[in-house]
């Protein structure tokens, strides 16, 4: 059941890092999508100013991950996941370490979720065969992927 803290946040900057970045929101929209919760946005300003909102629109339903109340604590998908920085754009690896993942930790009640910055596109219809992944996962990444990658990930 979604609370007030429950989502998959996803970060972007515009425009010099857009490519990598739309991917990392992409992925986070894929990942609270296979886990049935809200996506949510946090602006990413590690490499310089925010500018995306000059032209691009975000839907009013994706709330902002640090308006949600002080109450809501963070979660992380561990290692590798979580050493981004190390391995993000190393497509292999990440695509073996999300067929060996067990989808924990969740969004909860409680918690938001940030699953890994992943800057390129690597979920696919094989996370459905995962068997370490929750059958409700499963199901969930099956409708997401029947029509291919491309329209997943919005092609």
């Amino acid at each position: 059941m979604a609370t007030a803290c429950t989502g998959v946040v996803g970060d972007y900057n515009c425009p010099q890092q857009v490519g990598n970045r739309v991917h990392v929101l992409l992925n986070a929209e894929l990942c609270a999508r296979a886990y049935g919760v809200p996506l949510l946005w946090h602006p990413n300003i590690e490499n310089g100013l925010f500018e995306c909102d000059r032209f691009l629109t975000r839907s009013p339903s994706v709330r902002r991950a640090d308006a949600l109340p002080l109450s809501c604590s963070r979660a992380e998908w561990a290692y590798p996941f979580s050493k981004w920085p190390n391995w993000r754009n190393h497509v292999p690896e990440i695509e073996r370490a999300l067929r060996q993942h067990d989808w924990q930790p969740a969004p909860n009640a409680s918690a938001y979720v940030f699953c890994g910055r992943m800057e390129r596109p690597v979920m696919s219809a094989a996370l459905a065969d995962s068997p370490r992944a929750p059958e409700p996962i499963r199901g969930r990444l099956r409708h997401i992927f029947s029509n291919g990658s491309a329209y997943a990930y919005g092609g």
